[in-house]
């Protein structure tokens, strides 16, 4: 008789699958990754050349197993809103300053009135 995978399902179940040998975990719960083992250095994305770095390393935790293919991809879309997010801010800034005497100074706006 074949050892069982130790792996337990969020509902609560075991995996009834055999586990590989001389290991706790079937194949597929062997490939998967614990968030323990999964960190390596994201930058915060502040700019756009954090966005780039962390774009690099995506790729390279892909492969080398660190990630699995649907946080890759929800890595890319977060990285690709944080660049959408730096662009529409400084338009926003752009739009807001005016230049008076040669410097640029922020226009002070009223706030909408809230109703009440």
């Amino acid at each position: 008789m074949h050892p069982l995978c130790q792996h337990t399902m969020p509902t609560g179940k075991r995996c009834q699958s055999p586990a590989l040998t001389n290991a706790r975990f079937c194949y597929y719960h062997s490939r998967r990754v614990s968030p323990a083992t999964s960190s390596f250095p994201f930058a915060f994305p502040g700019d756009y050349d954090a966005i780039q770095h962390n774009l690099s390393l995506i790729p390279l935790a892909l492969q080398e197993g660190r990630i699995s293919p649907s946080v890759a991809d929800a890595m890319i879309r977060a990285c690709r809103a944080a660049s959408a997010n730096l662009k529409a801010s400084s338009r926003l800034r752009r739009k807001s300053r005016k230049c008076v005497d040669g410097e640029f100074r922020i226009r002070r706006t009223a706030l909408p009135k809230h109703p009440i």
